[in-house]
């Protein structure tokens, strides 16, 4: 999970000894160095998509976890739709990368060029709408929530839209923006509202009833199968 302990230890992460002239780009982008890093692309311009290691991440990544707007937009300018695809070594596209840091605008510039990317879902099984919750980011979920398709939540099992309840309950945001997904999962949001109410909710067990929530609804769709046959 892309921790803010991970986040502080980033740069000293990206050495020379595996990533070579691959460092300048990285540093440029980090620090929000827009004229160097431009000048950086226009000698290697297929460097925009190469993976930094050891995260695997796009300068587009490393500009986008840094909180560097300006680096962001001029960025996607140059890149394709396709190319935010681009995911690293955890799954995850830009665009978790600015759930998690809540700027966004910065989401608003990714998504406008290519809005499969709120679909996207990373080695943790989370979407960046999930992201912004557990970041507490109010604003960033609010327009991620308005932007990510409701069937996507709802299809299969549930697992988004189930876990995407859970922390914006358990966070207290959104409100009567939620009935729509509540009135889906009736079930979830009982059991949950019993189990809030005697307890605070820590970030770990957030992380373990996204898990647990996610059996639950199997569970509940295996019975009914049952009965069906």
């Amino acid at each position: 999970m892309l921790t803010q302990e991970r986040i502080k230890t980033l740069a000293g992460s990206v050495r020379y000894e595996i990533n070579g002239p691959l460092l300048d780009l990285y540093k440029y982008a980090h620090k929000g160095d827009w004229g160097a890093t431009k000048n950086y692309l226009s000698q290697y311009p297929n460097a925009k998509n190469a993976k930094i290691k050891p995260y695997g991440g796009t300068a587009l990544h490393v500009a986008a976890i840094a909180g560097n707007l300006t680096v962001v937009e001029e960025l996607v300018k140059m890149m394709s739709g396709e190319e935010l695809e681009i995911q690293d070594d955890e799954g995850s596209t830009a665009l978790f990368s600015a759930a998690a840091v809540g700027i966004t605008k910065m989401a608003e510039c990714l998504v406008s060029k290519n809005k499969n990317l709120v679909t996207f879902v990373n080695e943790d099984a989370k979407i960046p709408l999930v992201e912004a919750c557990i970041r507490n980011h109010k604003d960033m979920a609010l327009y991620l929530y308005s932007v990510t398709p409701f069937e996507f939540l709802c299809q299969g099992n549930g697992n988004h839209g189930s876990c995407f309840l859970l922390c914006a309950i358990g966070a207290q945001m959104l409100g009567k923006r939620l009935y729509p997904l509540i009135t889906y999962f009736p079930f979830f949001v009982y059991l949950f509202s019993c189990f809030f109410h005697k307890f605070s909710l820590s970030s770990k067990l957030l992380f373990i009833s996204c898990n647990l929530i996610k059996l639950i609804n199997q569970s509940i769709i295996m019975v009914l199968k049952l009965y069906e046959s």
